[in-house]
């Protein structure tokens, strides 16, 4: 071979080194950074939709709680620490998440790669919206009635009818259960509106051997005795005391209704009248969801009043329970429609993601698009000029061997030099990315991008190594066939 041709292989090596150096490098990042596919189950494995639910949660909480949703709030908060934070997580799921990511993902690829002119990034907020509204209403109904009762009900002590969470799990547990919470009630009332002397009579005493205070001290010191009377004259529907006990029950159930009312409006929906509490406001048109609410709320507690003091007949533990049970569902699902009908006002079925961003971004994005088209183009032509420089090198020399030993050599060097470069840095080049984000604002993201370089790195590698290989298999088949050894020769 002469001089000249010997230094116009080392130019085309040279040229080739360069190209096969380039399309290497061109098409890792072709096949992993710039590939939507490749991004979107790099993302998953490394945990990133987990890190971008929390953020999106942080996010919809922030939304909700400049919306007016403290009313249903309450009902969730009741006896627990409940808050609009747990409410939004039981409904964004990391499949939702993962889902709009991934569509996002392809439409941002879709534009940086020339496919469509425009950035169309949208998030769609109507399974987030209805998932919300059915956490609102789902954790209502998974709380307990005695739990509302206890939050909405008027103190017990300021009540005609004294109820309070345990006493509705008495008379919920069973119809034994719910005929001793009656009766107990009866008893109490029987002791409170009877006075000193006819406790004493009940007794089988005489009052009027007794001072006052004498007759006091007797009360305290046989008040249980006294009790049992009581419901001994209760058990006989004939007897004077007992009328005079149901009378007092008809009374008092009417006040307690009232004093319901008015507590829970108070607390619940200030703004409203206490005509929200009347069975003819299920008629009205002119209503509120949070007039719903309210009215259901209202409603659940009636039911326990009613089990307490309608007659046995009338109202046994069966018709009770049954009523209680729709109540607490009427209640559900009108928070259901509250915390939706509040959703809906302030968040909306589409989020144009592409509208979130300000000028300077949207300039980064097309900045980003013209390099990713030239990245594209080079990826196509890189290839292209390698097999003109091979052809050169064959047209140079006019030998299939020496032109495949040419080739394998630039190959194998190139596929070398960057399993080399992988092997030696990688880590350290890891160990460095890992370090600088864990000093800044993005640690949360750090094993998401650590994961994603070392994909990279990975598939650099492989690239490299097949590089490696396919040279020196070039070089090896080339000798074989100067040798004689292979059937093809073609030597100029």
């Amino acid at each position: 071979m002469s001089g000249a041709k010997l230094v116009g292989l080392i130019v085309l090596g040279l040229l080739l080194f360069g190209v096969v150096g380039a399309a290497n490098a061109v098409t890792t990042a072709e096949r992993t950074v710039l590939d939507a596919d490749y991004v979107d189950e790099q993302l998953e494995s490394g945990g990133a939709y987990e890190s971008m639910r929390e953020t999106t949660i942080d996010t919809i909480v922030d939304r909700l709680e400049d919306a007016n949703l403290s009313e249903g709030q309450q009902l969730l908060q009741a006896g627990d620490e409940t808050d609009s934070r747990s409410l939004v997580a039981d409904a964004i799921t990391e499949e939702y998440i993962q889902d709009q990511a991934s569509d996002n993902i392809r439409e941002l690829y879709a534009y940086l790669h020339g496919e469509q002119e425009s950035l169309g990034m949208e998030i769609d907020m109507e399974p987030l919206k209805d998932n919300l509204a059915d956490s609102f209403a789902s954790q209502v109904d998974e709380k307990n009635t005695s739990t509302l009762v206890e939050e909405f009900g008027p103190d017990s002590s300021q009540t005609p009818v004294p109820i309070d969470g345990s006493l509705v799990e008495q008379m919920r547990s069973s119809p034994e259960g719910y005929e001793q919470a009656r009766l107990d009630f009866r008893v109490d009332l029987g002791f409170e509106v009877t006075d000193n002397d006819e406790k004493l009579v009940l007794i089988g005493e005489d009052p009027r051997q007794y001072s006052e205070d004498e007759k006091e001290q007797i009360v305290r010191n046989r008040e249980q005795e006294i009790r049992n009377a009581i419901r001994q004259e209760i058990q006989d529907s004939s007897s004077r005391l007992s009328s005079r006990i149901q009378q007092e029950v008809q009374q008092r159930r009417g006040d307690a209704k009232d004093r319901i009312c008015e507590s829970t409006v108070d607390e619940l929906n200030p703004d409203a009248g206490q005509e929200i509490c009347s069975p003819l406001y299920e008629d009205s048109s002119d209503t509120t969801h949070l007039d719903n609410v309210t009215y259901a709320a209202v409603q659940l507690q009636y039911v326990i009043v009613d089990g307490l003091t309608r007659e046995q007949v009338q109202y046994d533990y069966n018709q009770f329970n049954t009523d209680l049970t729709q109540s607490e569902d009427h209640l559900s699902t009108e928070t259901g429609d509250l915390a939706r009908d509040r959703i809906e006002q302030e968040v909306p079925d589409t989020l144009n993601a592409s509208d979130q961003f300000g000028s300077d971004a949207t300039t980064q994005f097309e900045n980003a698009q013209r390099t990713v088209g030239i990245i594209d183009t080079v990826y196509l032509v890189l290839p292209v000029v390698a097999l003109l420089l091979i052809g050169l090198a064959f047209v140079m020399t006019r030998s299939l061997e020496t032109t495949a030993t040419f080739t394998g050599i630039v190959l194998a060097l190139v596929g070398g030099l960057y399993l080399a470069v992988t092997t030696v840095f990688g880590g350290t080049v890891v160990s460095e990315i890992e370090s600088a984000m864990q000093s800044n604002d993005a640690a949360e993201l750090s094993d998401v991008i650590v994961t994603l370089v070392e994909s990279i790195l990975g598939v650099l590698t492989t690239q490299s190594a097949v590089l490696l290989v396919g040279g020196i298999a070039l070089i090896v088949l080339s000798y074989l066939s100067k040798s004689g050894r292979l059937p093809v020769s073609n030597r100029g």
